[in-house]
């Protein structure tokens, strides 16, 4: 990457003995199978040529060449020269930069001796509903002991082999959200996932490793059958694929499965003005504050 100065991710400049290339909005991560940029070229005093292109689309390169050549009197072997060796930096820069765009790994939690004994004791009193009632008043939900009570004991069951998903159903602005966050308060750092709110197509391409044996929490549920479905068929079957069509360097159509492998504790909100009778949802679902 000799060639390249990165000012930061999203301006780089490559440079050599015929042109310079500003690489505008850096470069795309998420699509390695095309190389989508918007250039700047310069060359001598010329007035700058803009054009945005993939770089792996070789008529679009061709294109580039041949409207370079015609403009400034170039060499198309020495364009072409050009336009590869800036190809295969970026390429090289882009590689580079995947390896290390990963979630640092969080350290899994690990109670003390006397953290697990306190947590024993606790467990082995008589009166334990009452007890984690009290301490879910004493965080701050008031109100709900009933309703907080069940949800905590399906997060609680976010490491056993049939995890427990509910779906709290409220009007808007009695403080679902607020819930959901509070519950989070109790989980260990790394046990769970917060989203305020995730698109039906995004649970295909979860990391398995962000939800498996996690809770998930969503503060905001589309009601939608687009998004039931997928949280429907990971809760009962523990697995999600899908496959769609997409397209090569060369425009070829291919098939390409993304799978998710989870066991899913949900734990979500939405509005409960839903007719929940037809969904058949392999959920529990809890009116909050008396909601109809």
């Amino acid at each position: 990457m000799k060639n390249l100065q990165i000012t930061n991710s999203r301006f780089i400049t490559y440079t050599d003995d015929l042109l310079t290339v500003d690489v505008l909005g850096g470069v795309d991560l998420s699509q390695v199978e095309r190389m989508v940029c918007t250039l700047r070229i310069t060359y001598n005093d010329y007035p700058p040529q803009r054009t945005t292109l993939d770089l792996y689309n070789d008529n679009q390169t061709d294109k580039l060449q041949r409207t370079l050549c015609d403009k400034w009197g170039l060499k198309l072997l020495e364009a072409s020269r050009s336009l590869s060796t800036l190809t295969l930096q970026l390429e090289e820069y882009r590689l580079q930069q995947l390896r290390y765009t990963g979630k640092s790994p969080q350290q899994a939690f690990s109670p003390s001796e006397e953290d697990r004994r306190k947590a024993v004791r606790f467990l082995s009193e008589k009166n334990l509903s009452g007890s984690l009632m009290e301490q879910l008043n004493t965080i701050g939900i008031l109100g709900e002991d009933r309703n907080a009570l069940i949800l905590f004991l399906a997060l609680a069951s976010h490491k056993s082999a049939n995890p427990f998903s509910v779906l709290c159903l409220a009007k808007s602005g009695i403080g679902k959200s607020y819930i959901l966050q509070k519950l989070s308060e109790c989980m260990p750092d790394g046990s769970f996932s917060f989203h305020s709110r995730i698109s039906a197509n995004a649970l295909y391409y979860f990391d398995s490793g962000d939800i498996n044996g996690k809770a998930l929490f969503i503060e905001d549920l589309e009601w939608t059958t687009q998004m039931l479905q997928p949280l429907a068929t990971l809760q009962t079957q523990g697995r999600l694929v899908n496959t769609r069509a997409t397209k090569d360097k060369d425009g070829m159509l291919h098939s390409t499965t993304f799978e998710v492998i989870a066991k899913l504790c949900l734990i979500a909100c939405a509005y409960s003005d839903k007719n929940l009778e037809e969904l058949g949802l392999p959920f529990l679902c809890l009116h909050l504050n008396h909601s109809p």
